[in-house]
């Protein structure tokens, strides 16, 4: 296992050349990457008697693994280091903020085993401010950055004030890095390219004014084409990172299961949510034609007396929560929601927001959006799709004995 310093990763990936290489367009790191991204968005929810080594150890063997696929795919040595360094701190960031990492993880964290430095935070955006310099050769590299940021990586804005508002002008601007360099095989870029140029071709003697003016326009089919391409990138890999589901805490059949549905009895006979329990799980489901206005994240009135119902009956028991948002299968584009999984979060986003106002411990609530992934009925007629719009609570219940 070779280890290499973040001085040595930030010197050759600066004086590499050329583009990193691409296999059909796509992005060969972030698809090398999408296993331990997996493992990152579910780490928090490992169960508090996991073993930190044999977690340590799984991480280790997925991270050679992605080293030997992306080195299989032709990507640079440079920068299988680097993206190894930026996947490093940020899984051993996710562990830290976890009460199964014990000092163990501290002593012999990713960051340790693989570069020799027990600290990633302040050299990541380093790391960022040095090939954001060089987009088109990094562009590949700066993706996989995006979605460490994505996911919820900090690393030295953690402690500073105002860290979030930085990490999201950060994400802003590497989102425009990525419209502008990450996608020039796009179809529909190129397309409205060579149409441009042909049109001018074929059309000198029409006024300047006029090509000026379809020129404009064949920019924003441009920008709308790039838009929904990016869009769908992000949709994708965030479909892919919630392929894997949380684990459910074990129980043991002789204890007393804390059940929800006694607490919601009221809104359930008047059918505004149903609650489906399992041992170690409850389910509160609601519709999302009622719950929202029509392609928006914004709660009915109605809805909120539900919510702090809800909110102070999560009170009651114990267990992380989790707010996943779904969608029906028609696909939405507008300039707050570009595809199905961005309203999907939005309304996740929303109804967390809300229920953290009735909850004594709010840091408990998480919220995922899901897109169209797991219709209920079939997507066949309108009344299915409304049934498969909806947003779903469910609590991963912890008893006392497991405490």
């Amino acid at each position: 296992m070779s280890t290499i310093r973040f001085e040595e990763i930030e010197k050759n990936i600066l004086s590499q050349e050329g583009e990193i290489k691409k296999v059909s367009g796509g992005n060969v790191i972030v698809e090398s990457a999408i296993p331990l991204l997996n493992k990152a968005s579910q780490m928090k929810y490992f169960q508090s008697k996991v073993s930190t080594q044999e977690v340590l150890n799984g991480l280790r063997k997925d991270i050679e693994l992605f080293e030997e696929t992306a080195e299989e795919k032709g990507v640079r040595y440079e920068t299988i280091k680097a993206a190894r360094y930026c996947l490093c701190t940020l899984l051993d960031e996710f562990a830290a903020k976890n009460s199964w990492a014990d000092q163990e993880w501290a002593a012999h964290s990713l960051l340790v085993t693989f570069h020799n430095e027990t600290w990633g935070g302040e050299q990541f955006f380093k790391l960022i401010d040095r090939i954001k310099q060089e987009p088109l050769k990094n562009i590949n590299l700066i993706e996989l950055m995006y979605y460490c940021l994505v996911l919820g990586y900090m690393g030295k804005y953690q402690v500073l004030n105002n860290g979030k508002v930085s990490i999201e002008n950060i994400k802003k601007e590497l989102e425009k890095i990525i419209r502008e360099y990450g996608t020039p095989s796009s179809p529909i870029l190129i397309d409205n390219i060579n149409k441009n140029k042909l049109l001018a071709k074929k059309h000198r003697h029409i006024p300047f004014w006029i090509l000026a003016v379809i020129a404009g326009a064949v920019v924003l089919l441009s920008y709308t084409g790039l838009n929904w391409y990016l869009a769908q990138q992000t949709s994708e890999i965030n479909s892919r990172i919630n392929k894997l589901s949380v684990a459910p805490v074990q129980s043991n059949s002789g204890e007393q299961i804390q059940l929800l549905s006694p607490l919601l009895k009221n809104e359930i006979d008047n059918k505004l949510l149903q609650v489906d329990e399992v041992p170690g799980k409850s389910t509160i489901t609601i519709l999302g034609d009622g719950l929202f206005t029509s392609g928006a994240d914004k709660i009915q009135d109605r809805y909120f007396p539900v919510m702090a119902a809800v909110g102070q009956a999560l009170n009651e028991v114990k267990g992380r929560v989790v707010v996943s948002g779904y969608t029906d299968d028609q696909p939405i584009s507008s300039t707050q929601y570009p595809s199905n999984w961005h309203l999907s979060q939005g309304r996740a986003d929303a109804i967390k927001k809300i229920l953290s106002t009735y909850m004594n411990d709010p840091a408990r609530v998480r919220s995922e959006g899901k897109g169209a992934e797991s219709p209920r009925y079939p997507n066949d007629s309108n009344e299915n799709r409304a049934k498969n719009r909806r947003v779903e609570i469910t609590v991963y219940i912890q008893n006392e004995s497991a405490q």
